[in-house]
């Protein structure tokens, strides 16, 4: 049994429909609040926790403090993340701003992937110094 070839000029040509997020923005050209909102929408479409979810808001917020409200993905680099990470080495303990920085890298790390961050940034862990304390005790 052979098959005969098909005749593709009888067949309509479909279009193609266009992700809505493509067609309601350009990439790169919104702004960091933007960004989140189409991440956290993501994260909720992926059913991660809630709690997770409030984790990256309540960061998110924290970076916004610092960078301003009207920070536009393009203007995110590594040099902003690097200044951020030392405002918040001057306020807080190492474990903090490490829990800080890691709850703003999944936001920045998607943003990326979409094309709306043109930069490649890297996170890196600030290490706590290790503190000797002295024990103090009496030997009968």
């Amino acid at each position: 049994m052979s098959k005969e070839p098909m005749n593709t000029a009888a067949l309509p040509e479909v279009p193609r429909r266009r992700r809505r997020i493509d067609s309601q923005v350009s990439k790169g050209n919104i702004s960091y609040q933007e960004l989140l909102g189409i991440h956290l929408r993501q994260c909720r479409i992926r059913n991660l926790a809630t709690i997770t979810i409030d984790g990256y808001r309540n960061a998110s917020r924290y970076f916004l403090d610092f960078a301003g409200n009207d920070l536009m993905c393009g203007d995110i680099t590594q040099d902003l993340i690097n200044e951020y990470s030392l405002h918040l080495q001057s306020a807080y303990k190492p474990q903090t701003v490490n829990s800080y920085m890691f709850k703003v890298c999944p936001t920045i790390r998607f943003g990326i992937e979409q094309g709306y961050i043109p930069h490649d940034i890297q996170f890196t862990h600030v290490v706590e110094q290790e503190s000797i304390k002295e024990i103090y005790s009496e030997y009968p």
